[in-house]
């Protein structure tokens, strides 16, 4: 049984890849998550659908709902994917005994994250990001088996009595194949695309800013934005800015877009954007999933200098590396590709020849099936 409070039912990484992953190899594989229904069975995982939580805290009642699935089902094991449904681990311990064992799934660097968050005051962030460390550490007791995103993720966990692997997040190569063009993007146009969450720390600032230097030098261009905001205020400002220096005929705006139907995205665009990921957070050693699935759909990237983005990047020579925090060096990197065709249709078979060799999750899934192998009592 996986477990998720904030994630979606069809998340990517836990339901696409993880659980299809079991159900596929014959285990029977029940996912608990956000939806807006209550049951259903898709690719022979069963959903529960738990109604979300409107506010942060509401939260307990979505956990709440979780651990009466799990007692009442009574799995071999439970997949935690959210740091705090490790609240719920000494109650599973308790009423399931030895019987179940309890996964932790890493999906990033938890401390620096709390660090980062906008709804906690500034000066209580470090105070709260310290208490959550030790939360962690103290609820890991109970924890029978911990997966990291990255090797780098382990030394934080070395005190942990736990059977631990690395299963990296990357693309799964059967989801992008068979790809069509949507409508929505207009093959006469220059198209940029970037899918993903709409957060400032995100450099979305940043794109709108280079694109309001790029659109009287290459007309053509239309910036195509796949997410959610994270706040009203932040979808506002850029509004405003948009309204503001006439780029609302260059931006479509589209809402989140199922994972299905990214492959047919990308199929339609021209160039691939990751502007950065800015914060502390994102200075440790981390991978970029959506830079490999612009990859594997053969888009050139233009990026920000990050270590996690360059990497990759420079492997495959299938992009363009930028100062993330200069709109004019983005715009500059866009201009040199709308000018180079050929050039960029290069870099995209580069990138996408690297995916489908080395980084997927038709090879991640082995290790998956590996770890339960020896995590599930018998």
């Amino acid at each position: 049984m996986h477990l998720t409070a904030v994630h979606r039912a069809f998340d990517p990484r836990i339901f696409y890849k993880e659980c299809r992953t079991l159900a596929r190899a014959g285990y029977d594989v029940t996912l608990v998550a956000p939806a807006e229904y209550r049951n259903m069975t898709r690719d022979q995982v069963r959903v529960i659908g738990v109604a979300p939580a409107r506010s942060r805290w509401q939260r307990p009642r979505v956990w709440w709902f979780l651990l009466r699935q799990a007692v009442r089902q009574r799995p071999a094991v439970v997949h935690l994917h959210d740091p705090e449904l490790l609240l719920m681990a000494p109650c599973l311990r308790g009423v399931l005994g030895s019987s179940v064992s309890i996964v932790y799934d890493v999906h990033e660097y938890l401390v620096d994250s709390v660090a980062q968050k906008t709804w906690i005051p500034d000066r209580w962030r470090g105070i709260v990001a310290r208490l959550v460390q030790i939360t962690e550490r103290a609820l890991g007791h109970f924890v029978d088996g911990l997966i990291f995103a990255v090797e780098e993720q382990a030394a934080l966990y070395a005190g942990w009595r736990a059977a631990r692997t690395v299963i990296h997040n990357y693309p799964e190569l059967s989801a992008f194949a068979d790809a069509r063009p949507v409508p929505e993007l207009p093959p006469d146009r220059f198209r940029l695309i970037y899918i993903g969450s709409l957060y400032a720390r995100r450099g979305i600032m940043t794109m709108l800013e280079a694109l309001s230097l790029l659109k009287e030098r290459a007309p053509e261009v239309l910036l195509v934005l796949g997410g959610a905001f994270d706040s009203q205020d932040f979808r506002r400002e850029c509004e405003a800015f948009v309204s503001a220096h006439g780029l609302n005929g260059h931006l479509l705006l589209l809402d989140w877009i199922d994972h299905a139907k990214v492959k047919d995205y990308l199929a339609s665009a021209d160039v691939a954007w990751l502007p950065g990921l800015l914060g502390p957070q994102y200075q440790r050693r981390s991978i970029s999933t959506k830079q490999l699935e612009y990859m594997v759909a053969g888009l050139p990237i233009v990026a920000g200098d990050h270590p996690h983005l360059r990497s990759f990047i420079e492997e495959a020579e299938c992009g363009l590396l930028v100062d993330a925090s200069h709109p004019a060096a983005h715009a500059e990197a866009i201009l040199w590709l709308y000018q180079h065709p050929a050039e960029r249709r290069e870099m995209g078979a580069r990138g996408r020849q690297l995916v489908q060799t080395r980084y997927n999750w038709e090879i991640e899934a082995g290790k998956l099936l590996e770890f339960y192998e020896e995590i599930v009592r018998v």
